[in-house]
């Protein structure tokens, strides 16, 4: 019995070392680690600084060069409108353009006389050989 209390506060004794040496080692961490978030801070102040300076005009140079241009300034107030424009030039005509689809057959007509056809022949003829 005397064994097995020796062995559990032995145990304990031991878990509580590896737990204070686990914090241990997370602080350090802890501490490398905040020191590399105040130098990011640090860098991102500079940062801000030197871009708020953009817009400043600087100091002339060495041939009294100036500086940066300023920002640019607020719009105005809108205009009437003025007189409207002449018309412009006349554009050239357009290519003709294809011939479109034929159409649908019509309605057959009404069957004519012989006569005409033979009237109109000879009348042909008349003219033909004069």
């Amino acid at each position: 019995m005397r064994l097995l209390i020796l062995l559990l506060l032995s145990f304990h004794a031991a878990y509580c070392a590896l737990d204070t040496a686990a914090v241990i080692a997370i602080q350090t961490e802890i501490n490398k680690h905040s020191a590399d978030i105040e130098m990011i801070l640090d860098h991102v102040k500079n940062l801000n600084a030197r871009v708020s300076d953009l817009g400043r005009p600087g100091p002339p140079g060495m041939n009294g060069s100036p500086g940066f241009p300023g920002s640019k300034g607020e719009k105005g107030e809108r205009a009437e409108d003025g007189m409207s424009g002449r018309d412009g030039m006349q554009g050239i005509p357009g290519v003709k353009g294809d011939m479109g689809p034929i159409g649908p057959t019509g309605m057959k007509g009404d069957k004519g006389s012989m006569f005409i056809t033979n009237y109109m022949h000879d009348q042909y003829q008349k003219l033909v050989l004069f």
